[in-house]
């Protein structure tokens, strides 16, 4: 199945209203303490919409935590010509700029491109243990996807090509070793090409979840096991 055969196949159980709606239930400012609760930073997938993280923010709010998605804007003012690094930066910037406060927390959940922006935001944090509470990475092409070769032309996607100049930067990087982590990957993700691309490397703090059935949009359905790695405790931490 190709590429493009696999998200048409994953987007169409995704109502038509959704993306209308998801205002309702992203980036909530109307309740006096929102700016104090522990925030949930959610950074999707290439070309993944919005609506997909439907569910989860529901899940979110009914754990008293505020999500707010990241948007690219690949499709505006060229943003498309530029590579992981530069969002990397943009996304590292306002997280130190508008986190970094007493007793301000924050969740890191990264799906698919947003799994690989997250691990290099990660290392580029100061002192991340002192304001992330756990991170939990969904599909990720951590060692990268011959997926990506269906829009090579686009940078975001060169960069997710196995042994690409980005790719073999960050994965000389380490990931904090005092911060929960976890990895929910699956052996039947068809934009993770192969599957096991998606693996971490191995530390005590990283929790690895290998599933055999969902897709690589629907393993973001599995909000019991992201809430999972989201409470997840370590004794380091």
């Amino acid at each position: 199945m190709s590429l493009l055969r696999a998200i048409k196949s994953d987007l169409s159980a995704i109502p038509r209203y959704a993306k209308h709606s998801i205002n309702k239930y992203f980036l909530r400012s109307t309740k006096p303490d929102d700016k104090t609760r522990a925030t949930a930073i959610i950074m999707p997938g290439y070309a993944y919409p919005p609506s997909g993280f439907r569910n989860i923010s529901l899940r979110l709010e009914e754990e008293k935590i505020r999500s707010k998605l990241w948007s690219y804007g690949f499709w505006k003012e060229y943003n498309y010509l530029r590579g992981i690094n530069s969002y990397v930066q943009e996304i590292t910037e306002e997280i130190i700029d508008n986190y970094y406060k007493p007793g301000r927390e924050i969740y890191l959940i990264g799906h698919s491109l947003g799994g690989l922006i997250q691990r290099d935001v990660l290392s580029r944090l100061p002192e991340p243990e002192s304001l992330v509470k756990a991170a939990v990475f969904i599909g990720a092409p951590n060692k990268g996807t011959y997926a990506a070769l269906y829009n090579f032309f686009v940078p975001v996607c060169k960069d997710m090509l196995p042994r690409s100049e980005y790719l073999t930067e960050l994965n000389k990087k380490s990931l904090p070793g005092n911060i929960p982590i976890t990895n929910i990957i699956s052996r039947h993700d068809l934009c993770i090409l192969p599957w096991h691309s998606a693996r971490l490397p191995k530390q005590e703090n990283i929790e690895e979840i290998i599933l055999h059935d969902e897709g690589h949009l629907a393993i973001t359905d599995r909000t019991d096991l992201i809430l999972r790695g989201l409470k997840r405790q370590i004794l380091a931490y």
